[in-house]
This record gives structure tokens, C-alpha cells and sequence, in this order.
């Protein structure tokens, strides 16, 4: 059963577009008719019937990063459950959590209705840096358990704590008419966004999706340009749009995705936002809309 939230809005995106100078319209790709999902796909390393990815979890460094992991049972029997977490390269890693220590896995069981959250304590690694790695519910975990996380910044010397959650299921699909996912992004008035890919497929048993293409359009929908993120097995790619993209400078507008080699892809997307004025900060997480 697919959980993905499918929505109507389409942030600084047309349905139709004009091109400049020109009397003919284009069709915008949602409006081809859509591709039905491929027989026999399920997730790679997640059995459970719902689940979840946490692309990016990071904890510690200046910046004051802490990240909450919250669990629920959304059902209507007792569930047990597991969330792992692991490194970029696949490895398994360990954060410190409040009141339990440093682990690389939480378990537990909840009742009906029942939630529980596990908060970072902010603690760098040996060398100093932030501990930043990605998670998922295992696929032992109940099928009724859902899993989110909360990220936060506390820099000191900014005014205020910033703090956003996300939650992304399993992997992409389409095709380059008919894209299996959707990004607003906007680099202007100081905002920088930025993506976190991940591939939680360890078992590689996706290894033609493991490339994502990726189109950019502006806001009235003239493409700006193309990219290609390849993301292998268990590791996870970042992106800081307004450096690494460069055409999408100063620019607002969205991201057409879907994979390269096949109808779907594992790979997992998180989209967030920084933006930087005076004394203050503040930090979001974007919607990856699906239509897969």
C-alpha cells in the first residue's frame, strides 16, 4: 500500500506555459497521462507495508545541530519496531541520544495511538565534526509505524533556534514525460536550498536506478538546466544548489525528477532551506511532492 500524500499545489509551478516571444504553448510533463507503477516493486531493505527514510540526520558542531526522531503507531494493535541508522558509506553509526546513550539502533513497541521521540544531545564526533549520517525503519518494524524526524539549528549567535521535521518514503518513479517528483526551490532574498539524496537500497537490488535525472525550470517554467545525481548503494549525496547548480543563482522555480536507468529509483530526496539576515536565521524543510 502506497502512502505518498499526492497534492494539488504546485509551488511556482504552471500547468501550462507560454514561451517567451512565441504564440504556441508548451505542455507542462503532469499533464501526460501517468505511468503505472512497474509490478513486483517493494522497497529493497524495508518490508514493513508502510515506511520510512530519514535522509539526513546530523547532530553536533558549532552550528548546534540536534535532530529528533519521532515514532508512532498509527494502527490498531500493539507494534514493535526498529529504526537504524547508518553513514554515508553505508556503515553502521552511532548517535547519542538523550536518556539512552549512543546507538546506531532504536527499538521499541507502542500501543494504539501511542508516540515516543528520541533527541540527539548534540555531540561531535572524535575529530570534532557533526555526526551526519541518514536512517530507516527496518523492515521487522510494524506495518502500521510511522517515523519522522525533527531537524534543529541552535546557533548561539543568532537570535533564535530554527527547527523543521520531514518524513520521505521509499525511492522515486517516472519517466522524463511524466517525472516522479516535484522540488520548489528558491535562491533568492538570501535564501540558499540545498538536497539530501539518499539510497537506502544496501542489498543493491536497484542498482539500474541508482541516477537520478534532474531538470530545472524556473518559475514560468523556462529550463534553466539539467543535472544528473548518481547516489550508490547505502551513501548519500549532498547538494547546495546555489554553488553546486549554478544557474539556479538567485533564482526560485522547481525540480523535475525521475530516474535515469529504470521506472524507479530508491533513491530518497530531502529538500531544505537556509536564509541568513543580520542577527537571525531561519531553516525549513521543501515539500518533495510524488506522483509515483
Amino acid at each position: 500500500m502506497n502512502r505518498y500524500l499526492v497534492s494539488m499545489l504546485l509551488l511556482g509551478v504552471p500547468l501550462m506555459a507560454q514561451n517567451r516571444g512565441m504564440q504556441t504553448t508548451a505542455t507542462h510533463p503532469l499533464t501526460s497521462p501517468r505511468k503505472a507503477a512497474a509490478s513486483g516493486k517493494s522497497p529493497a531493505i524495508l518490508g514493513a507495508e508502510y515506511f520510512s527514510i530519514l535522509p539526513h540526520m546530523v547532530d553536533g558542531s558549532a552550528v548546534g545541530w540536534t535532530t529528533e526522531v519521532v515514532v508512532t503507531n498509527t494502527g490498531t494493535d500493539v507494534e514493535s519496531w526498529e529504526v537504524d541508522f547508518y553513514s554515508d558509506s553505508n556503515q553502521s553509526l552511532q548517535f547519542q541520544f538523550a536518556g539512552v546513550g549512543n546507538t546506531s539502533s532504536l527499538t521499541g513497541t507502542l500501543n494504539p495511538g501511542q508516540s515516543v521521540t528520541y533527541t540527539t544531545t548534540g555531540q561531535t564526533a572524535a575529530n570534532g565534526a557533526q555526526v551526519d549520517g541518514w536512517g530507516s525503519l527496518n523492515a521487522n518494524s510494524g506495518s502500521s509505524i510511522s517515523v519522522y524526524q525533527v531537524l534543529v539549528d541552535s546557533l548561539p549567535s543568532f537570535l533564535f533556534a530554527s527547527s523543521s521535521s520531514t518524513q520521505t518514503g521509499f525511492g522515486i518513479g517516472g519517466s522524463s514525460s511524466q517525472p516522479g517528483a516535484v522540488i520548489p526551490f528558491d535562491n533568492t532574498s538570501g535564501f540558499i536550498d540545498g538536497l539530501a539524496f539518499t539510497n537506502p537500497d544496501s542489498a543493491n537490488q536497484y542498482s539500474s536506478g541508482d541516477t537520478l535525472n534532474v531538470t530545472v525550470y524556473d518559475s514560468n517554467y523556462n529550463q534553466l538546466g539539467t543535472h544528473q545525481v548518481t547516489v550508490a548503494a547505502g551513501n548519500k549525496v549532498l547538494v547546495v544548489m546555489p554553488t553546486t547548480w549554478t544557474e539556479t543563482a538567485n533564482q526560485k522555480g522547481s525540480l523535475y525528477i525521475y530516474p535515469q536507468g529504470s521506472d524507479f529509483s530508491p533513491i530518497s530526496p530531502l529538500a531544505f532551506r537556509f536564509q541568513y539576515l543580520g542577527a537571525a536565521q531561519s531553516f525549513i524543510t521543501l515539500p518533495v511532492l510524488q506522483f509515483y
